[in-house]
């Protein structure tokens, strides 16, 4: 028999709780000894030669994250604020000489910083070049 009983936002809290346990992920856990965790997504981040020096010379790595804005912040927990400040300007969007493409296709046709991933998605951040 399914239960369609809707919980107050009250109700929920009290019976769960939302902690961000060490890796950085979150995990919601029941008050009432149940517990249910928030799967985190892994991707494969490509860093380009050129913007590798905010990952300390690392261009592949495995992160963690359900979307786009989720990898970076991710990456600037790992490795400090300078990657973020690369990619993402004063206002919290994507920087205009900044390409990100997930899977080939670029996150400004997609859903932009809220594009969700999936697993084992690539996600690559590009520089725009110019010059003549």
């Amino acid at each position: 028999m399914l239960c369609n009983r809707k919980w107050s936002k009250s109700t929920r809290s009290r019976i769960y709780s939302t902690t961000r346990i060490e890796s950085g992920r979150t995990q919601e856990r029941s008050i009432r000894g149940y517990n249910r965790s928030i799967k985190m997504t892994e991707v494969k981040v490509l860093i380009p030669a050129v913007m590798s020096s905010s990952t300390n010379g690392e261009r592949e790595l495995e992160i963690e994250g359900n979307t786009v804005i989720e990898v970076i912040d991710a990456l600037a927990e790992k490795y400090g604020e300078g990657f973020k400040n690369k990619v993402i300007d004063n206002n919290g969007k994507l920087k205009p000489i900044i390409n990100v493409y997930v899977n080939d296709e670029n996150i400004k046709f997609l859903e932009d910083l809220q594009t969700t991933l999936k697993d084992k998605d690539e996600i690559l951040f590009l520089p725009a070049v110019s010059g003549g």
